[in-house]
């Protein structure tokens, strides 16, 4: 993983590198989320959750029809569904430091 330095300016805002935007699947005018966590903060790009809904069905309609899903499509699927569970596991320790 790689690791960059930035100096943040006046105004909270710090510009994230290229290639980190790259791998996030973030462009331009893309909007992403900021997540206070534990030991710092969690970047990712924000997924409506119509989005995902839709992406999940899509899913469960070709598991249940026993369709051949293509490598790069199950590829983005698994990515999705970890940032979802990501997401989930995120929000009850929020939940449970909210509690302490």
């Amino acid at each position: 993983m790689a690791v960059f330095t930035r100096k943040m300016d006046e105004l909270g805002r710090v510009v994230v590198p290229k290639e980190l935007r790259t791998n996030m699947g973030v462009a331009d005018g893309d909007m992403i989320e900021i997540v206070g966590v534990e030991d710092g903060v969690l970047l990712r790009k924000y997924r409506p959750a119509g989005e995902v809904l839709a992406l999940a069905e899509e899913l469960y309609a070709a598991l249940n029809a026993d369709k051949t899903i293509e490598p790069s499509v199950e590829r983005l699927i698994r990515r999705q569904m970890e940032g979802i569970i990501q997401a989930l596991t995120l929000t009850e320790s929020d939940k449970t430091l909210d509690a302490n």
